[in-house]
């Protein structure tokens, strides 16, 4: 009997260390989010070089449109103060000055010529009484330039969205307006107003700030309309304005429109539309024609607060997601994703991709603090297999917060220069460089984690150590409570009888 209550002894002793000895291997694992997820080394962050390479522009309340010619030369589209109007083709009520210019830039950023200014001692482009303020140009087969935008009349006050024409020199030649009543307005940015060559000499214009949806209208060589459709269904899509919204490849259109791309063929007929799960905050077109959608999603998952906690809080993971479009019907060729939690705020955006000649893809994606700005570059093969990271800071030239620094008019560029990344703020003066060359790629991070398995390994800890707490509580109130009814034992007589003598 005393052997048997010996062994249950021994085996609950046993279990008791084995139970604590798993607890507090357990608890080893890592309680915190930094562990989990090792995100972006910002304490390796390299050098480069930042250069004001833009003229002068006015204060902060003007935006740019730039476009990439086929001759390595650019055209930048300037505009200051746009226009606040509710109505196409209208009487508008005039908000201080409208101002606007379009510049031809040479490969290292130089102004060959300039059109309109952006100040109130030049009000930008007039002709026939008619002020223009460009949001966006290209140039046409015939060496033309093409600009959408936004005018006034000066005689009567009305407004509308406009087509200027402009000689090789950037000489305006004519205008014409785009008749948009009955659709709708919501006034925003540059990337709702954009406009695109196509090969046959004619020209495709897109209009996202509508309430019918994004229109897309081409235009024939001569300028007539051919025809025009429409693209969602409301305003109430995010336009992703820091983006350009529509490519034209191979004969047909690709057009984003909040997170959703819908192809077109070259004679406005439909090819297939496709909603993508994640918010789509880059949308690029590389140089051999691959259309690369690059965005974020969040996901909630569980950590300790603290070693050996009995709670845990819910944290966001920022998860990136970049893949190569199948242009064929929506679908990934490949898709790669991975988490960090650093910087989760609404200014954090994977930016941009651009490919080497190699077929190399890198992956910009930018975090705004403060006075400075955060990059992290990814890059990826041919087919997608990660091979490192790299990143680095750059400052602004004037001091700012982040809160003037929201996603509406903190578009940037990224231009691949042999081995050289040109990132482009022109509403910022500024060009920041990368030597590619000469980084050493991190290979390590960022990764990708099963955030369920890590929900499913708190949840275990959490109440794995509140049953320890609860044995440990549990034992201590036994003793606690034995040691304070404990008597004296009674002296038994009939064992121990009294002598009667005595």
């Amino acid at each position: 009997m005393v052997l048997e209550r010996s062994k249950r002894f021994l085996t609950m002793i046993f279990l008791s260390w084995f139970f604590f000895i798993f607890v507090i291997l357990l608890n080893l694992l890592p309680s915190y989010e930094s562990f989990y997820f090792p995100g972006f080394d910002w304490s390796r962050s390299i050098e480069v070089d930042s250069t004001i390479v833009f003229k002068q522009q006015w204060a902060l309340d003007y935006e740019y449109d730039l476009t990439k010619l086929g001759n390595d030369t650019y055209l930048l589209s300037l505009t200051n103060n746009q226009i606040s109007c509710t109505s196409w083709g209208e009487t508008c009520q005039l908000s201080t000055y409208r101002a606007g210019s379009i510049q031809l830039l040479d490969s290292d950023f130089q102004t060959i010529w300039q059109t309109g200014d952006a100040n109130s001692a030049h009000p930008g482009i007039e002709i026939d009484n008619i002020e223009f303020t460009p949001f966006g140009a290209d140039q046409l087969t015939d060496g033309s330039i093409v600009s959408i935008g936004e005018s006034i009349d000066t005689i009567t006050a009305n407004f509308n969205v406009t087509l200027f024409f402009f000689d090789e020199s950037g000489n305006p030649t004519s205008y014409q307006h785009i008749n948009l009543k009955g659709k709708g307005i919501i006034n925003k940015g540059h990337a709702q107003l954009e406009v695109l060559h196509t090969e046959n000499g004619g020209f495709t214009v897109q209009i996202s700030g509508t309430r019918s949806g994004s229109v897309i209208i081409h235009y024939n060589a001569n300028g007539v309309e051919e025809w025009q459709t429409i693209v969602g269904e409301s305003n109430f899509v995010n336009t992703n304005d820091p983006l350009v919204n529509i490519y034209y490849v191979d004969f047909t259109y690709y057009s984003l429109y909040g997170n959703s791309i819908t192809a077109i063929h070259s004679d406005g007929s439909f090819k297939w539309s496709k909603n993508y799960e994640f918010d789509i905050t880059g949308f690029d077109l590389t140089d051999d024609g691959e259309i690369v959608l690059s965005g974020s999603s969040k996901e909630s998952f569980l950590i300790m607060v603290y070693y050996l906690g009995t709670n845990y809080h819910e944290l966001n993971a920022l998860i990136y997601h970049v893949g190569i479009l199948n242009k064929e019907d929506g679908t990934f060729n490949w898709k790669n994703e991975f988490q960090t939690i650093y910087y989760t705020s609404e200014n954090a955006y994977a930016r941009h991709t651009v490919t080497d000649i190699e077929g190399n893809y890198y992956m910009l994606v930018q975090s705004i603090r403060d006075i400075e700005i955060h990059y992290a570059i990814l890059k990826y093969n041919s087919i997608g297999e990660y091979i490192g990271q790299t990143t680095f800071v750059a400052y602004f030239p004037y001091n700012m917060t982040s809160d003037w620094f929201q996603s509406y008019n903190n578009k940037i560029d990224v231009v691949f220069n042999q081995d050289t990344l040109n990132i482009l703020m022109p509403d910022r003066k500024m060009m920041t460089s990368l030597d590619l060359a000469e980084v050493e790629w991190n290979p390590t991070l960022p990764i990708s984690l099963d955030l369920n398995l890590i929900n499913q390994i708190t949840y275990v800890r959490v109440w794995t150590n509140r049953v320890l707490l609860i044995i440990l509580i549990s034992g201590i109130s036994y003793f606690f409570i034995h040691a304070l009814v404990k008597k004296e034992k009674p002296v038994d007589y009939c064992e121990h009888p009294v002598n009667e003598h005595e």
